[in-house]
C-alpha cells in the first residue's frame, strides 16, 4: 500500500507542476486569493517573455479594495451598472496608496530592464462590458536639460529621454489655428483647422507618446511653412524616446502585439467620451470645439486630463496620488485662445497655483509625460497553479 501511495503522490506531483505551465482565457479561470496582502508595490502583473499575467499578482490588487480574488473583482466590474453620476466602480480613492508594476522599459544609462510603476484610478467597464482597470503612470524622472543639435537633442535624465518634454515643436502659435490631418497622405479629405494647444496636434502625442516620425515633416513644422529646425524644435526626436514604445507597437497587419493587445482606447469607454467640461475632452462643445478634435480617442496611451484628474476628478485623485517629481502635462487645454494647456506641479495643485485655482502655461515649457492607458481585465492571459483537492 505504501508503494502504490509513493507511486501515486509522485504522479500527482508530476502533474501539478505540467498543469501549472498552462495559460488559461480568464473567463474559463478559477483560482483562490491571498489570505494576507504584501506591502509595498504589487508586482509586475506581467510576464512579457511568456506573454502571460500572473494571476497571485492580480490576486493582491484585487484584495486591495476588498475582493476575495481577481475573478470576484473582474465580475463585479462586468456586472456594475453604471450611473451618469457614478460611471465607475472603483476609484483612486477606493485603490488608496496602491502601485502596481506593470510592463518594463529598458534603462538609458546601464541598458538595464525595469519595472513601470502605476497608480490604479478607475475601475469599470467598455461598450462591450468587458472589466476595464486604467492605469496612470506613478511617477517620472525629474527636469533634465538637453543638449546637442536642435534636430537631434539628448537629455541628461539618467532613467529615459521619454520623461520630459513640451507640449509643441515648431506648432506654437498664440491665436491663429493651422490645417492638420490625422494621416497626412491623406490629401482627399478636408483638414482639421487646429489651435496650437488641441492634443490631437501636439507633439507630446504625436512623437513622444506614438512614435510618429512623420509628424516632424507634416504637422510639425514652423509656421512660416519651413520644416522643423533650429530653435523650432524644442525637445528630442521621437526615435530616442523608447520607455513607452511595447504600448503601441503593432504588426505587419496593423494589429497591436505584446503588451499592446490587453489594452482599450479611450474610444471604448462610453464615461470618458461623454467628457465635456475641458477643451479636448470628447464631447467638448464650446464655440471654438472644431479647433479641439478628438482623434486621440483612438490611442492606446493618452495623457489624463483635468476633468479626470483635478475638477470634477472623475477618478477621486488627492493631490499625493497627482505629485511628481517633476511638473506634469495634462491632455487638457488652457483657457486662452490656442497657447496655454493645463499641468499639475509638484505638489499636484495647478501650475503657478496655492489655492486650486485654475491656472496654465506656455506650450514651449517642459513638463512630464504621465500617461495612461486601459487594461481590458476581462480578455487577459493568465497562468495559475491549480488546487489539489
Amino acid at each position: 500500500a505504501r508503494f502504490f501511495h509513493a507511486i501515486l503522490m509522485i504522479v500527482l506531483s508530476v502533474l501539478l507542476c505540467i498543469a501549472g505551465l498552462f495559460s488559461f482565457n480568464f473567463n474559463k479561470l478559477k483560482s483562490d486569493a491571498y489570505n494576507s496582502i504584501p506591502s509595498g508595490t504589487i508586482n509586475n502583473l506581467y510576464d512579457e517573455t511568456n506573454d502571460v499575467f500572473n494571476i497571485n499578482n492580480l490576486n493582491e490588487l484585487a484584495q486591495k479594495v476588498n475582493y476575495n480574488s481577481f475573478i470576484d473583482m473582474m465580475k463585479a466590474a462586468e456586472d456594475y451598472t453604471p450611473t451618469t453620476s457614478n460611471p465607475g466602480l472603483k476609484k483612486a480613492s477606493d485603490f488608496g496608496t496602491t502601485t502596481v508594476k506593470f510592463g518594463t522599459f529598458i534603462r538609458k544609462d546601464n541598458g538595464k530592464s525595469e519595472d513601470l510603476i502605476w497608480i490604479p484610478t478607475f475601475l469599470s467597464k467598455d461598450n462591450n462590458g468587458d472589466a476595464i482597470l486604467t492605469l496612470w503612470l506613478a511617477k517620472t524622472e525629474g527636469e533634465g536639460s538637453l543638449s546637442g543639435p536642435a534636430n537631434n537633442r539628448t537629455s541628461t535624465n539618467t532613467v529615459s529621454d521619454q520623461e520630459n518634454s513640451t507640449w509643441t515643436a515648431g506648432t506654437f502659435h498664440t491665436t491663429n489655428r493651422k490645417n492638420y490631418r490625422e494621416d497626412p497622405s491623406d490629401t482627399s479629405t478636408t483638414p482639421d483647422s487646429l489651435y496650437s494647444n488641441a492634443y490631437d496636434g501636439s507633439f507630446i502625442r504625436h512623437a513622444m507618446l506614438l512614435y510618429d516620425d512623420n509628424y516632424l515633416t507634416s504637422w510639425g513644422q514652423t509656421w512660416s511653412g519651413g520644416p522643423v529646425s533650429g530653435s523650432d524644435l524644442y525637445t528630442m526626436r521621437p526615435t530616442q524616446n523608447l520607455k513607452f514604445k511595447k504600448f503601441v507597437e503593432k504588426d505587419g497587419s496593423d494589429n497591436y502585439t505584446g503588451i499592446a493587445k490587453y489594452l482599450n482606447s479611450p474610444s471604448q469607454m462610453p464615461w470618458q467620451m461623454a467628457e465635456n467640461k475641458n477643451r479636448n475632452d470628447p464631447a467638448y462643445a464650446g464655440s471654438d470645439s472644431s479647433g479641439y478634435t478628438s482623434h486621440w480617442v483612438n490611442d492606446n496611451l493618452w495623457l489624463a486630463s483635468a476633468t479626470e484628474i483635478y475638477s470634477p476628478n472623475l477618478w477621486g485623485m488627492n493631490d499625493s496620488q497627482r505629485s511628481n517629481a517633476n511638473r506634469g502635462w495634462l491632455r487638457t487645454a488652457g483657457p486662452e485662445a490656442g497657447y496655454t494647456a493645463s499641468n499639475l506641479t509638484r505638489t499636484a495643485s495647478r501650475m503657478y497655483s496655492s489655492n486650486g485655482k485654475e491656472t496654465h502655461c506656455s506650450l514651449n515649457i517642459f513638463d512630464s509625460l504621465r500617461p495612461c492607458i486601459h487594461l481590458n481585465l476581462s480578455k487577459l492571459n493568465i497562468v495559475e497553479t491549480p488546487e489539489i483537492t
